[in-house]
C-alpha cells in the first residue's frame, strides 16, 4: 500500500442468503451484499464522520472478478427460452445502479468506479483506489470488493484532503 493512504473501518460481509432485500434490485443477492457491506462499514463512523464521507471528496470503487453474474446469467437463460425479461433486470445488469443508491444514501458525490479483473481484484483495486487518491481526484475512496464468498468494505484516504483523513482516522 502507498505510504500516504490509510485504510479504515474495514468490514466483511459474507454471502449468505438472508440478506436484506435491496427495493428495486431483484433475483441476485449482489446489490444487497454491496448495500449491506457499505452499511456496515460507514455504520462505524461517528456522526461527525459521517458527514466527511459526503460530498465531492468521497468515490466509490466497486471490484470484483465478474460483477453480478447471476443476474447475467437470469437474462441470458430467458433470453434463450424467448421468454420476456424485466426491465428491472436491465439496470441492475451491471454494477452503477447499486453505487448510485450508496452515493445517494451517503451523500457522496465524487467519482463512482467499477473494475473487473480476472485475478488479484483486492490488490488491483487497492492500486486504483490509490491511484484515485493520489491524483486528487478524491480525499478518501469507498472501496468494495466482491467475490463468491462475499463482499469487503473499507475507506481508503490520504493525499491532499489531510484534514477529512485525519477525522476518518479517529478511533470510534
Amino acid at each position: 500500500m502507498n505510504s500516504t493512504t490509510t485504510v479504515a473501518h474495514e468490514v466483511t460481509v459474507p454471502f449468505r442468503k438472508e440478506l436484506p432485500p435491496v427495493p428495486g434490485f431483484s433475483g441476485s443477492p449482489f446489490s444487497s451484499l454491496v448495500v449491506s457491506a457499505v452499511d456496515q462499514c460507514l455504520g462505524q463512523l461517528m456522526p461527525e464522520q459521517r458527514v466527511l464521507m459526503g460530498g465531492d471528496g468521497t468515490g466509490i470503487l466497486l471490484a470484483s472478478v465478474s460483477g453480478d453474474t447471476a443476474t447475467a446469467e437470469t437474462v441470458g437463460s430467458q433470453m434463450v427460452e424467448r421468454r420476456q425479461i424485466s426491465p428491472l433486470l436491465f439496470h441492475q445488469s451491471v454494477p452503477n445502479p447499486v453505487l448510485s443508491l450508496v452515493a445517494k444514501k451517503y451523500g457522496i458525490t465524487g467519482a463512482i468506479s467499477c473494475l473487473s479483473v480476472p485475478d488479484a481484484v483486492e490488490r488491483e483495486a487497492r492500486l486504483v483506489a490509490e491511484t484515485m487518491v493520489g491524483d486528487g481526484d478524491v480525499d478518501r475512496v469507498l472501496v468494495l470488493v466482491v467475490g463468491a464468498d462475499g463482499a469487503t468494505a473499507y475507506v481508503l484516504s490520504g493525499g491532499v484532503g489531510e484534514q477529512s483523513r485525519k477525522g476518518l482516522e479517529e478511533e470510534c
